[in-house]
């Protein structure tokens, strides 16, 4: 098989081509069950995504995926990523689905409500609830995905380092290393 593409001058374009293999190890499970890349060619990667949700998570973080692509292959191969509209197959069966992914309407649990005990109107006491109980399904699913909780303030970031650039940018790490 290799002598025929090699033949042809087809190795490096079929090389090129694996990295649409590469997606769910770039992006984790997560994302991957919601986009999948179909199609590259003059350095782009087209992906199908699910939902427009899905599609500004990935713009979030298309310059570290390009960056890691790009170390993946040695070289610099892909200058942008693209995403398009996409229907995406489901699991088979429901027991391979995480418990804690986001629903369009987030049950609150026990916790939810008794951390909201001091709102006296009790709808809105479940709306801040539910608004609760999203965030941390939220978290949950990014950190599932590769996402890191600052050591400083507990947000979940994309992104290097054990500080949010938020911390980094108030100077915490600098204050850190003086003490």
């Amino acid at each position: 098989m290799k002598k025929i593409f090699s033949r042809y001058n087809l190795a490096q374009a079929l090389g090129e081509q694996e990295i649409l293999l590469y997606w769910e190890q770039l992006v984790g499970r997560n994302l991957s069950r919601w986009s999948q890349a179909i199609h590259f060619a003059e350095g782009t990667l087209v992906i199908s995504v699910a939902s427009s949700s899905v599609s500004s998570e990935l713009r979030l973080l298309e310059s570290q995926l390009v960056e890691r692509l790009n170390d993946l292959y040695g070289r610099p191969l892909v200058e942008r990523l693209r995403f398009v509209p996409g229907k995406q197959p489901t699991p088979v069966g429901e027991s391979d689905l995480p418990t804690h992914l986001p629903s369009a309407d987030p049950v609150p649990q026990a916790e939810d409500l008794a951390a909201m005990a001091g709102i006296a109107d009790p709808q809105l006491r479940e709306a801040f609830a539910r608004i609760r109980r999203g965030g941390i399904n939220r978290d949950a699913t990014r950190l599932e995905s590769g996402a890191t909780r600052c050591a400083r303030c507990g947000i979940v970031f994309w992104g290097a380092g054990r500080i949010c650039p938020g911390c980094r940018y108030d100077g915490f790490e600098e204050h850190q290393d003086r003490e």
